[in-house]
């Protein structure tokens, strides 16, 4: 009830709402943090006390129920004041007016008792939708992806009397005529790898100079000759074209290891020393004494490389160490991982193979007795570490050979015997490669194809040389006494150049 202003008697009367109206005008908007709950009488209302509980709130509330009121049409227009969306049933106390809209938007109720509270219905993407596939992985054509097959082309071989001496003897080579140098016992044969030429003998090594244990075809410079070292340290050079011997001295310290980079024939020792022999000296007998000899190893030398320059050697040892040489230079470059505060190039088993890339001359793969591959980049100017990211392969056999592909970015990798694996189930499984071959891409190191010979699972493989153009690896397998032939890369396109109508017309 209100009462009316009135101008009579010259006093105006205030109008003054009744005693209803001013109780609900002082009293504040009530928001209720709480959904309704059946009342005890069970008239489905909210009991009195629920929606009373004082309830601190937050800014980060505020902001919630900014963004709830804008992003949800239903609840906008709660704010209406509709009495049909203000209560829940006919018997129950009205409810708050923020949340009077919203029992189709909550979830069932969450705890027990008066605090349980009811969630809002998220939309969550579902799992497939969040699920992108990979994209299909591109090779190149001239990936072994496309290429690796079994030739089946096979050369009976055999190596010489086992000895302590030769458990690094590499007795596999080919040279840029692509004749593959191989042994029968201690007689040396060769065989055309790309033509049906008969296999032929180059030589008979006598008794007296001792078993072989490396063979090493000459540089591009002198192409015609073939290298031959014995666990004696006789060291022969023979000419390919006239079957005779070019040239024969004695290393004291014995040959396990043999590169050529020119003329100059580098020969690892298994007393871990390393000389350089430069073979234009004359006469032969001032050989040993013009020779630059390096110590550094403390194991026998199992692998040699010069880069595709001839600027770096690396030499790998039975100790697992690795060291780069600039030509020239008496002390080995400080390269490799930080061991105690010092750069260096450490397998935990002993190293078996060693390749520099033809195509990036200071990038290094070396490869371990435990099956572990890893790639350096020989760059003594770096202050950081110089393995590679990523820089590891870490696999199930022996590694016997590394070779870079000249025709793409691709490492191919042979293996031996299996080695010992953890057997914990939450490491992930290494893909098994004993007693084949693999490839992997640069430089993501992905495993690309694998070539298991199911003939003889169990016989690992033993020395591998690529052919003149690199596209075809020779390989041999002690277990059946074979040089096998597969091919692994295909040949890059050349593209000719053809004349332009401009050209054709000035002619």
């Amino acid at each position: 009830m209100s009462l009316s202003a009135s101008t009579s008697g010259g006093v105006a009367r205030k109008r003054v709402n009744s005693t209803g109206e001013e109780s609900s005008a002082r009293k504040k908007p009530r928001i209720s943090m709480l959904p309704s709950f059946p009342s005890s009488g069970g008239t489905g209302g909210i009991p009195s006390t629920y929606d009373r509980i004082p309830i601190r709130r937050t800014m980060f509330d505020e902001v919630d129920d900014f963004i709830n009121h804008i992003s949800t049409p239903s609840m906008s227009r709660s704010f209406s004041g509709h009495s049909s969306l203000s209560s829940y049933t006919a018997g129950s106390r009205h409810a708050s007016p923020m949340y009077s809209d919203l029992s189709s938007l909550m979830s069932p109720v969450i705890g027990v008792g008066p605090m349980a509270m009811r969630q809002p219905l998220l939309r969550s993407a579902s799992s497939m939708s969040l699920y992108t596939p990979e994209p299909e992985q591109q090779y190149p054509e001239t990936s072994a992806k496309h290429s690796l097959k079994h030739r089946g082309i096979v050369v009976e071989y055999s190596p010489p009397p086992s000895t302590d001496a030769n458990e690094a003897s590499r007795l596999l080579t080919c040279s840029d005529q692509n004749l593959v140098f191989f042994t029968r016992g201690n007689r040396v044969h060769f065989k055309n790898i790309v033509s049906n030429e008969e296999v032929g003998q180059l030589c008979k090594l006598a008794e007296r100079h001792g078993n072989l244990v490396s063979i090493e075809s000459g540089s591009r410079d002198r192409p015609e000759l073939v290298a031959l070292g014995t666990d004696k340290g006789v060291i022969q050079l023979w000419d390919v074209n006239t079957k005779k011997t070019a040239m024969t001295w004695l290393s004291s310290a014995g040959v396990s290891a043999m590169r050529w980079n020119g003329s100059v024939l580098t020969v690892g020792s298994p007393k871990g020393t390393i000389r350089h022999y430069d073979i234009r000296v004359n006469p032969v007998t001032k050989m040993r004494e013009q020779s630059r000899k390096f110590t550094r190893h403390q194991g026998q030398i199992t692998s040699l490389d010069w880069n595709s320059e001839g600027k770096y050697l690396a030499s790998g040892d039975s100790t697992g160490t690795v060291y780069c040489w600039v030509l020239g230079e008496k002390k080995p470059l400080e390269i490799g991982e930080f061991v105690q505060r010092r750069k260096k190039i450490q397998h935990e088993g002993s190293i078996t193979a060693i390749n520099f890339c033809p195509w990036r001359p200071d990038l290094l793969a070396t490869g371990d007795k435990t099956g572990v591959i890893r790639l350096w980049n020989v760059n003594p100017k770096s202050t950081l570490s110089n393995a590679t990211t990523p820089g590891k392969i870490e696999t199930t056999g022996t590694i016997t050979g590394l070779h870079w592909s000249p025709q793409c970015k691709e490492l191919l990798s042979t293996h031996g015997p299996l080695v010992p694996t953890s057997t914990d189930p939450f490491i992930p499984r290494k893909p098994r490669v004993a007693d084949s071959l693999a490839v992997h891409s640069y430089p993501s190191l992905r495993h690309v194809t694998t070539l298991h010979l199911n003939n003889l699972p169990d016989s690992p493989i033993g020395d591998s040389v690529l052919n003149a153009n690199g596209t075809k690896l020779i390989f041999a397998r002690p277990g059946d006494g074979k040089l096998h032939t597969c091919d692994v890369w295909s040949k890059r396109k050349e593209i000719k150049r053809q004349q332009s109508f401009m050209q054709n017309i000035i002619r």
